[in-house]
């Protein structure tokens, strides 16, 4: 990584940022530097990239963040603005305004009021992932999720020899193309006729869901 930096340091001063791909390659470094803890590096590298290209809502949103770690949300405020205003797209612009309410809070401004954000994406693939060595368990789930979904747009990653499952889950996380992702287990059942519905709705307020399930049902409580 150290390297990586480095050459980023580099390109960012010579003639080599007109290259195609150095404004991705800025973003990555920067990225880097930021999740290896070496905030000020990250700040620095964010400020030069900055420099040349002022449009990258990615950029003004690392360094924002990194400014309210480093305990600096004044400053961070003012870049995360412009990540909020530059931000065009879901998660990206939710992020921006929750790091922006954190750096409100911080710098002792007034309460800030969320701003709505569109998470929903009518028509968008999901990804079904299911860990199941055994054929006919598999099929099973399957069939029960291919009916269940059957208006939605969907599709069903199998991966059969998962070392765990969360090797299994990351492997298809991976290989999943849709915008939601479902991780189930091969021996669920989905006994609600409107659960694809549901889970729409759920993705309206939510990104992260999770259902607990049961084999020894009693009743609706």
């Amino acid at each position: 990584m150290q390297r990586l930096i480095e050459r980023l340091a580099s390109l960012l001063r010579g003639a080599g940022a007109r290259a195609a791909g150095a404004r991705a390659e800025a973003e990555r470094g920067v990225a880097l530097a930021w999740h290896a803890g070496d905030l000020q590096r990250a700040i620095a590298l964010g400020a030069r990239a900055l420099a040349r290209w002022p449009e990258s809502a990615d950029l003004h949103f690392m360094s924002g963040a990194c400014l309210l770690e480093a305990g600096r949300p004044d400053e961070a405020l003012a870049a995360l603005r412009e990540a909020r205003r530059l931000a065009r797209a879901y998660p990206l612009e939710l992020l921006c305004e929750l790091h922006l309410a954190l750096a409100l809070v911080r710098a002792g401004r007034e309460r800030y009021e969320l701003q709505p954000v569109d998470t929903t994406r009518t028509g968008a693939l999901t990804s079904i992932v299911i860990c199941s060595a055994e054929d006919a368990r598999f099929e099973r789930a399957a069939v029960d999720f291919r009916a269940h979904f059957a208006a939605v747009p969907h599709e069903i990653v199998r991966i059969a020899d998962a070392r765990s499952l969360a090797e299994g889950y990351n492997r298809g996380m991976r290989r999943a193309r849709g915008e939601r992702l479902v991780f189930t287990h091969d021996d669920a059942r989905i006994v609600t006729p409107d659960f694809a519905q549901r889970l729409d709705r759920h993705f309206a307020e939510a990104d992260l869901i999770g259902i607990a399930g049961t084999r020894r049902l009693s009743g609706a409580a």
